[in-house]
């Protein structure tokens, strides 16, 4: 069914990298008493022969270790490391044939023991268990963007169907299926605020936002990362809750090193003949407004609901990475890490999280690939 129609759902969120200047006012909730997160970060140091070049799509092992997606020295795009960073497999040759990958796409995972990598350039859904065994592949409608993958089915939505003027909506498709078959549509214009953040984006001009939404054993979430509003689903219940927290800020290593390159976008340049280019006016009410934007609370694939329902968020946060764990509509525990701009490279699976910070500048970037065990 609907998450629209059996509650009133809260759905898309602006890009995770982006900041919501005056988007939801600083609420006056009083401070939440919650238990410390106890996250322990493991010794993993990936050898420089298995080290992805650049950024990965990454999944943790549900048993303790580490699966990313990306190129390495080898042909092969999957690589699985243990909780130190020392290599078990690579699989996932290159290629365009069953069971091959053509390079990019998402990694997901799948249940406990399983995987599925959804590659962008042959549109299909590629499942693999855990130890690198092709277990068949799907075919999805073209420039389909994968959300989650729970119970046999890959969820996502198609950001070029939204420019072609057509409605927002998360689908489901069940792996296994004929070719690009529906199986259920889960999100759509029904739902109030699921289609706001893209009336936001559409009058601004931007992309349309890739929706916060995670599925797990029966269970469904979707967030309004500016508002902070979570709606879950699940097998017999359906609710939805307002974080109660105060909006997220950029840090000071963060501000700076935005405010340095808008301020070098600021300096004029010669166009052809030698003529001075007018400076978008734009840049200078960005830099003016900077220290006050706050950032989504959550955005895909930070949000997360286990297969008991219990929701986590995993966001960026003053320079860190803030995770917080919800019981139905009640704050359970949270932890800071020193994780600088996770990004879109978040995995939580089991008692295991998988994170890429960035570790270096604004000018050049580097990545740090970290993993997480949950003690308590």
């Amino acid at each position: 069914m609907k998450l629209g129609i059996r509650c009133a759902m809260y759905g898309a969120v602006l890009l995770g990298a982006s900041g919501c200047a005056d988007a939801a006012e600083d609420r006056g909730v009083e401070s939440v008493p919650l238990a410390v997160l106890d996250l322990e970060r493991m010794p993993f140091a990936p050898d420089s022969v298995v080290a992805p070049f650049g950024q990965v799509s990454v999944v943790a092992d549900a048993e303790g270790g580490l699966y990313f997606l990306g190129q390495t020295i080898e042909r092969f795009w999957i690589t699985h490391l243990d909780s130190t960073g020392r290599l078990i497999r690579r699989f996932g040759r290159e290629g365009s044939g069953p069971g091959e990958l053509s390079g990019g796409g998402v990694l997901l995972g799948l249940g406990a023991d399983s995987l599925v990598v959804v590659d962008t350039r042959r549109s299909v859904a590629v499942i693999y268990d855990g130890a690198g065994n092709f277990l068949g592949e799907t075919r999805l409608p073209p420039s389909m963007f994968p959300l989650a993958a729970a119970d046999q089915a890959v969820f996502g939505f198609d950001p070029m169907e939204i420019l072609r003027g057509g409605s927002p909506r998360v689908v489901r498709l069940s792996l296994g299926t004929p070719a690009g078959e529906v199986r259920e549509v889960v999100l759509d214009s029904t739902s109030p605020t699921f289609i706001a953040p893209y009336r936001r984006t559409r009058a601004g001009g931007s992309p349309p936002p890739i929706p916060a939404f995670s599925a797990s054993g029966g269970w469904r979430a979707v967030a309004d990362g500016v508002s902070g509003r979570i709606a879950v689903v699940g097998p017999d219940t359906a609710f939805d809750f307002t974080v109660p927290f105060e909006p997220f800020h950029r840090g000071p290593k963060e501000l700076s090193q935005i405010r340095a390159s808008l301020t070098a976008a600021m300096q004029p340049t010669r166009g052809p003949g030698g003529k001075i280019e007018p400076v978008d006016p734009a840049l200078a009410a960005r830099l003016d407004t900077l220290a006050r934007e706050h950032l989504p609370y959550t955005a895909w694939p930070g949000l997360v609901i286990d297969a008991r329902g219990r929701v986590t968020l995993i966001a960026g946060r003053n320079d860190s990475t803030a995770v917080d764990v919800f019981q139905g509509s009640q704050p359970l525990a949270h932890a800071m890490l020193d994780c600088y701009r996770p990004g879109k490279r978040i995995s939580l699976r089991g008692r295991w999280l998988a994170l890429q910070c960035t570790v270096g500048d604004e000018s050049d970037p580097s990545f740090e690939l970290r993993l997480y065990r949950l003690r308590s």
